[in-house]
């Protein structure tokens, strides 16, 4: 295909007859998408090493849940942007609630963090309380003889 202006050729390219195959030429490519094409699941997990343990693995999470890595940069990008925006401290603390309840998206980090869950600890699941000794509690062997006639 070739590709002229006023008449003068200003690029030709090879076709390619691969179904859906890709022909791109970076340098073609206007500088904001040259931007995308630099980035890389690396460059991300890269990034995320920087704020800590749990965003490194939040970010492979994203991205491993897509058949394409590429997919999951806005994502990404969001989980990098919640950082500097509210600080590492709560985004850690939302990126480990959200990978120990297996929702490790960008959008529930963001209202986690929104709704000032990410602050709360996880409170242990409490004792159950003992009934007080009392006649009319029958408990539990009473209804087994019940039901068993």
């Amino acid at each position: 295909m070739d590709t002229t202006d006023k008449q003068q050729l200003i690029a030709s390219y090879q076709r390619n007859r691969t179904p859906y195959g890709y022909t791109t030429i970076k340098e073609h490519l206007p500088s904001h998408h040259q931007y995308w094409l630099e980035r890389s699941p690396d460059w991300y997990r890269d990034q995320a090493r920087g704020i800590g343990d749990e965003a490194v693995e939040l970010i492979e999470c994203i991205i491993a849940k897509r058949v394409h890595p590429e997919q999951a940069y806005r994502s990404c990008d969001g989980i990098l942007a919640l950082s500097r925006k509210v600080g590492k401290a709560p985004l850690l603390k939302a990126a480990k609630i959200a990978l120990s309840v297996n929702e490790p998206t960008y959008s529930f980090v963001k209202r986690l963090i929104q709704n000032g869950m990410s602050d709360l600890t996880p409170a242990s699941s409490p004792e159950p309380a003992r009934l007080p000794e009392h006649n009319n509690i029958r408990g539990k062997t009473y209804y087994q003889k019940t039901l068993n006639y």
